[in-house]
């Protein structure tokens, strides 16, 4: 299984990262980290995998608003009931597709060749 890390372990990265001048602010930042975990842990497993941050980190950066990604998390998440490995996928997919980029952006003709290969493999909605 792959590994996974929680909101404790966030706040903890965060904390040290403070170093000592945060250490008034712990609380903050505990609930803050958990605040990131409602919206990171599509799996309601109590933690995020890779596929999970990288998803939300990017959402988070180029998503034209929280609505939008709230929408997407929605379908993803109705997808990954029956099929758990959809956002894995889908992240490998948007990660060989933007090799050639340097800012996580993807060309139009790139997704709609990710989108035909999706398709091939057998992969639906």
């Amino acid at each position: 299984q792959k590994p996974r890390a929680g909101e404790g372990d966030l706040a903890r990265a965060w904390l040290a990262r403070a170093g000592r001048a945060a250490a008034e602010d712990a609380e903050l930042l505990e609930r803050s980290a958990a605040d990131v975990f409602l919206h990171a842990d599509l799996a309601a497993r109590r933690g995020v995998d890779e596929a999970e941050w990288l998803h939300f980190r990017l959402m988070q950066i180029h998503a034209p608003s929280w609505h939008a990604v709230e929408q997407v998390n929605a379908l993803l998440k109705a997808k990954m009931r029956s099929d758990p490995s959809t956002l894995a996928k889908l992240m490998d997919l948007f990660l060989t597709c933007s090799q050639e980029s340097r800012d996580a952006l993807v060309s139009v003709s790139r997704l709609h060749d990710a989108a035909r290969r999706w398709l091939k493999e057998g992969n639906q909605g």
